[in-house]
C-alpha cells in the first residue's frame, strides 16, 4: 500500500525547520479528530460490509496500478455537515484532484460497490477545522501558514 500513503510536506519545509502547519492548525482548530489522525484526504467513507483484511488487499491492488503524484490545496470551503451538527473548513484540492477521484472511484469498485453514496459528490479535499459555530469557522485564515501540499513521500516501509 506504499504508493496510497502519503505524509504532508512543506515546500518551505527547510525554512521552516520541519515545522508542519497543518498538524498545528487542525490541533489549534480540530483538535478531537487531529489526536485520532493526521492531516488526510479521505478516499473511502465508513465501509460496513467487508473485512479489514479484504479492503486491505483491494488497497493494495489500486496502489500497485497507481503512481505517485502531488496534491496542492489552493482554496478554502465553509460546508454545513447536518450529521454531525458541524461546519467544517475544507480545504480544496486543485492539482490532483483528478487522482485522488480517480483513486477513490477504483476503491470502491467490486464488492464496495454497494457502498458508495453516489447521490453525495466525491469532491478530494482536507478538513482542517470544525466547530458548531459557523462565525468561529469563518474568523479562520488558513494559508497564511502555508499550509504544506500533500507529498508523494512513500510511507513505512518502502518506496
Amino acid at each position: 500500500m506504499t504508493s496510497l500513503t502519503t505524509s504532508l510536506r512543506s515546500s518551505h519545509e527547510h525554512q521552516a525547520g520541519g515545522a508542519n502547519g497543518a498538524v498545528t492548525f487542525r490541533t489549534e482548530n480540530e483538535p478531537a479528530r487531529a489526536e485520532l489522525v493526521p492531516p488526510h484526504v479521505t478516499l473511502v467513507f465508513g465501509l460496513m460490509n467487508i473485512r479489514p483484511h479484504e479492503f486491505l488487499e483491494r488497497c493494495e491492488a489500486v496502489a500497485n496500478k497507481s503512481s505517485q503524484f502531488e496534491v496542492s490545496f489552493v482554496s478554502e470551503e465553509i460546508t454545513h455537515d447536518p450529521f454531525e451538527k458541524t461546519y467544517k473548513l475544507l480545504l480544496v484540492s486543485s492539482t490532483g484532484s483528478s487522482q485522488l477521484a480517480a483513486l477513490h472511484d477504483q476503491l470502491y469498485e467490486r464488492a464496495q460497490r454497494a457502498e458508495r453514496k453516489d447521490d453525495i459528490p466525491y469532491r478530494p479535499h482536507m478538513t482542517v477545522a470544525t466547530n458548531p459555530d459557523r462565525a468561529i469557522i469563518e474568523r479562520l485564515d488558513v494559508f497564511p501558514r502555508r499550509l504544506p501540499a500533500l507529498g508523494n513521500h512513500p510511507g513505512p516501509g518502502g518506496g
